[in-house]
């Protein structure tokens, strides 16, 4: 968790060299993965998606990974913040150039939309990876935004939770701490 709080003040080099170390024990670099505690895998998971310096290569490759795991596991919570984290169409501290192209997200978004169990955690993960941003450069086609919006309708999440499919829409302190992962410190606050 310390590395997921701090990464955002590294350089994107520094980044790299962490992922490159985390990805090759959760076994992405072709190499038998290291045999970890359940609890230290989940926040490699959360560690590597909380690193928005990473080439969209590696995102893609990690958010791939994912959604195979996710496939397998689709109660996992963590995996289903990182995948979303992964594909959102906004970063919290990146450059946009790091955003996952819409294509990739939109194949992600179809992925949990398959998914027939319907969790608030893939709520959250399908409406971060297809939330609006304006920018048609990042936003996913709204074939898929509607084919999302309709399975979670279907599923019965409310209207409010799915305006971000719908209209840009600020982020409110609630979301930052949500796409933060969990809730800072007391006395610490995200400077936006």
């Amino acid at each position: 968790m310390l590395w997921q709080r701090v990464a955002g003040g590294f350089s994107a080099g520094q980044q790299r060299e962490l992922a490159q170390r985390v990805m090759g024990d959760l076994g992405l670099l072709g190499r038998k993965p290291a045999r970890l505690n359940p609890q230290i895998e989940r926040e490699s998971w959360r560690l590597l998606a909380s690193l928005e310096r990473l080439d969209t290569a590696a995102r893609v490759k990690i958010g791939d990974e994912l959604l195979a795991r996710i496939r397998r596991d689709a109660r996992n919570a963590s995996l289903l913040w990182a995948v979303g984290r992964l594909g959102a169409r906004a970063p919290l501290y990146g450059p946009l150039s790091g955003v996952v192209p819409p294509d990739h997200a939109a194949r992600w978004l179809d992925a949990l939309a398959a998914i027939k169990l319907t969790t608030p955690e893939l709520a959250g993960a399908m409406v971060q990876i297809g939330a609006r941003t304006g920018d048609r450069l990042r936003d996913v086609d709204g074939d898929v935004l509607a084919r999302a919006r309709r399975r979670l309708s279907e599923s019965g999440i409310a209207g409010d939770a799915l305006q971000h499919l719908d209209r840009v829409l600020p982020s409110s302190s609630a979301e930052m701490n949500r796409v933060f992962g969990e809730p800072l410190p007391d006395g610490l606050r995200l400077q936006t």
